[in-house]
């Protein structure tokens, strides 16, 4: 059990990480306002990294890899969904 939550939380973190770093290297503000140009590279990168932390939480896992691997993606969902919930008022 305590191997399949750290695996999920591995394959999260993976994402995380990512992002975090795609932002600390190009300096642009997460939340501001960016070029369609670059919203769409990071939309692109950021379903990479979704995929890859899924893919690795799953395989970390040892057993089960598709479910543990959901379990990332409903992580990564409801997060994105919390956040898309809390900034709604602001566009």
């Amino acid at each position: 059990m305590l191997r399949s939550i750290l695996a999920v939380l591995f394959g999260y973190a993976v994402f995380a990480v990512s992002g975090v770093a795609l932002f600390q290297l190009t300096g642009i503000d997460p939340h501001g306002a960016i070029a369609p140009a670059y919203m769409a590279g990071f939309v692109v990168y950021g379903i990479a990294f979704a995929l890859l932390g899924g893919y690795l939480g799953g395989w970390s896992a040892g057993r089960r890899p598709f479910v543990h691997g959901a379990a990332v993606a409903a992580l990564l969902a409801t997060g994105a969904s919390a956040s898309l919930v809390s900034t709604w008022k602001a566009g």
